[in-house]
């Protein structure tokens, strides 16, 4: 039915037309309930579309193996985006590592 096809297709553009920013990533830490010496490192990335994405977190810019980290399962936003969260923890953190650790963010088309 042509209607239906074009309705189909201006609301796949006018979905396109809002998916143009990019995700918002956010890092933050906080000291462990169980062992104050430890912090809980946590990569929060939100706002995307794309489900098959890729997260890795890294220190030094070595990832971080899976068995050590933590992670939400892909959940959705209620604007039709995504969100998932990665966390794990760091012993022995001082001021000068604070930027040595980070997320990356992968399987995200360019639009």
């Amino acid at each position: 039915n042509w209607v239906q096809l074009r309705a189909d297709v201006v609301f796949f553009l006018g979905l396109l037309l809002t998916k143009c920013s990019p995700p918002d990533v956010q890092v933050f830490a906080k000291k462990s309930v169980r062992d104050s010496r430890k912090l809980i490192l946590t990569c929060l990335i939100t706002g995307f579309y794309h489900k098959d994405v890729k997260m890795s977190l890294r220190k030094y810019g070595t990832e971080i193996p899976d068995h050590l980290i933590t992670s939400s399962e892909i959940g959705p936003n209620d604007d039709g985006t995504y969100q998932l969260r990665k966390s794990f923890f760091s012993a022995g953190f001082s001021l000068r590592e604070k930027y040595a650790h980070g997320c990356n963010l992968g399987g995200v088309p360019d639009l």
